[in-house]
Protein backbone atom coordinates (compact mmCIF):
# COMPACT_ATOMS: atom_id res chain seq x y z
CA UNK A 1 0.00 0.00 0.00
CA UNK A 2 1.21 3.49 -0.83
CA UNK A 3 1.24 6.29 1.72
CA UNK A 4 -1.75 7.84 -0.05
CA UNK A 5 -3.72 4.58 0.16
CA UNK A 6 -2.91 4.25 3.87
CA UNK A 7 -4.05 7.83 4.42
CA UNK A 8 -7.29 7.14 2.54
CA UNK A 9 -7.95 4.06 4.69
CA UNK A 10 -7.40 6.21 7.79
CA UNK A 11 -9.91 8.78 6.53
CA UNK A 12 -12.54 6.13 5.84
CA UNK A 13 -12.04 3.95 8.92
CA UNK A 14 -10.99 6.38 11.64
CA UNK A 15 -11.97 9.92 10.66
CA UNK A 16 -15.36 9.11 9.12
CA UNK A 17 -15.85 5.83 10.98
CA UNK A 18 -17.68 4.31 8.02
CA UNK A 19 -19.54 1.16 8.99
CA UNK A 20 -20.19 -1.82 6.75
CA UNK A 21 -23.13 -1.17 4.39
CA UNK A 22 -23.23 2.60 5.06
CA UNK A 23 -23.55 4.68 1.89
CA UNK A 24 -20.57 6.87 0.98
CA UNK A 25 -20.37 9.47 -1.79
CA UNK A 26 -17.10 10.82 -3.16
CA UNK A 27 -17.45 14.08 -5.13
CA UNK A 28 -14.56 15.31 -7.24
CA UNK A 29 -13.58 17.47 -10.16
CA UNK A 30 -11.00 16.71 -12.82
CA UNK A 31 -7.78 18.08 -11.34
CA UNK A 32 -8.20 15.85 -8.27
CA UNK A 33 -9.73 12.69 -9.70
CA UNK A 34 -6.63 10.63 -8.85
CA UNK A 35 -7.06 11.41 -5.15
CA UNK A 36 -10.81 10.82 -5.38
CA UNK A 37 -10.19 7.40 -6.95
CA UNK A 38 -7.95 6.40 -4.03
CA UNK A 39 -10.59 7.52 -1.50
CA UNK A 40 -13.28 5.73 -3.49
CA UNK A 41 -11.30 2.47 -3.46
CA UNK A 42 -10.68 2.79 0.29
CA UNK A 43 -14.39 3.34 0.95
CA UNK A 44 -15.29 0.47 -1.40
CA UNK A 45 -13.21 -1.89 0.69
CA UNK A 46 -15.41 -1.00 3.67
CA UNK A 47 -18.86 -0.81 2.05
CA UNK A 48 -20.33 -1.85 -1.27
CA UNK A 49 -22.53 1.27 -1.22
CA UNK A 50 -19.80 3.62 -2.41
CA UNK A 51 -20.34 6.03 -5.30
CA UNK A 52 -17.98 8.35 -7.16
CA UNK A 53 -19.42 11.41 -8.87
CA UNK A 54 -17.26 13.58 -11.10
CA UNK A 55 -18.37 17.18 -11.16
CA UNK A 56 -17.62 18.66 -14.56
CA UNK A 57 -18.61 22.17 -13.51
CA UNK A 58 -19.22 23.54 -10.04
CA UNK A 59 -20.00 27.14 -9.25
CA UNK A 60 -19.86 28.28 -5.65
CA UNK A 61 -22.19 31.15 -6.51
CA UNK A 62 -24.85 28.99 -8.13
CA UNK A 63 -24.56 26.18 -5.60
CA UNK A 64 -25.62 22.61 -6.18
CA UNK A 65 -28.58 21.62 -8.26
CA UNK A 66 -31.65 20.27 -6.46
CA UNK A 67 -31.33 16.68 -7.74
CA UNK A 68 -27.75 16.52 -6.47
CA UNK A 69 -28.77 17.92 -3.10
CA UNK A 70 -31.53 15.30 -2.81
CA UNK A 71 -29.11 12.56 -3.77
CA UNK A 72 -26.53 13.77 -1.23
CA UNK A 73 -29.10 13.53 1.57
CA UNK A 74 -29.18 9.75 1.08
CA UNK A 75 -25.52 9.28 2.03
CA UNK A 76 -24.08 8.89 5.52
CA UNK A 77 -20.67 10.24 4.51
CA UNK A 78 -19.72 12.63 1.71
CA UNK A 79 -16.11 13.22 0.76
CA UNK A 80 -15.63 16.30 -1.44
CA UNK A 81 -12.32 16.47 -3.31
CA UNK A 82 -12.58 19.66 -5.34
CA UNK A 83 -10.42 22.53 -6.50
CA UNK A 84 -11.47 26.16 -6.95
Amino acid sequence: MTKMEIAAQTVVLKCLDVKKDEPVLVLANEPLMDIAQILFKAASRRTHKTHLLQLSYFSHQKGLFDPLVRMMSEFRAIIAVTSP
